[in-house]
């Protein structure tokens, strides 16, 4: 009898795209880049917006039920699917346990060993447990080489850009708000 599939046939995963999202299972990866931090919300398109510090007030065109909530970027080597992907993180518990594994003194900058990261559960009951592999002297050259080539810019996450693009998209300068004198005044945003 012959088979329906091919031999070998494996179902792609679902993270094929820039942007890594945990399977549930193991996913392994190995840190490249430094990490940004921010702030993020969902607005009423339901389009992230990031902002490098903490909003002030609630902001207008956040979505009904969304809300303010701090995450962590960076650029990361999938083990899996042997690709230079994108990783944001705003679960506390991942934070926490990448925060105690850099400042173990064993393990330190995580950039120098892989991590795996186990997804268990679904929706609110979703768990994550982290841990450092065993490390390694250096990250692959292939793999610093790929990450080099695509020059990911992160910086352009805050104005909404694509941090895939060769170059971030210039954006306007904003000009401060005058009043009726003439005279500067803050920029408020809400």
């Amino acid at each position: 009898m012959t088979s329906l599939f091919p031999t070998d046939y494996e179902r792609p995963k679902t993270t094929q795209g820039g942007y890594l999202k945990f399977e549930s299972g193991l996913n392994s990866i190995r840190v490249l880049s430094e990490i940004k931090t921010g702030w993020i919300y969902f607005n009423t398109e339901n389009k992230p917006v990031r902002s490098k510090t903490m909003y002030e007030s609630k902001p207008m065109d956040i979505s009904e039920k969304g809300k303010v909530r701090h995450f962590w970027v960076m650029v990361v080597w999938n083990n899996t699917l042997k690709k230079v992907q994108i990783l944001e993180i705003t679960q506390s518990t991942i934070m926490e346990a990448l925060e105690a594994l850099f400042n173990n003194p064993k393990w330190g900058d995580f950039r120098k060993y892989d991590l795996a990261i186990t997804k268990t559960g679904e929706e609110l009951e979703t768990k994550y447990t982290v841990q450092g592999e065993p490390p390694i002297a250096d990250t692959a050259l292939e793999i610093v080489n790929q990450y080099t080539e695509m020059n990911i810019n992160l910086e352009v996450i805050y104005t909404g850009g694509d941090p895939f693009t060769m170059q971030a998209t210039p954006q306007a300068t904003p000009q401060a708000p005058v009043d009726d004198n003439g005279l500067t005044v803050e920029n408020i945003p809400f």
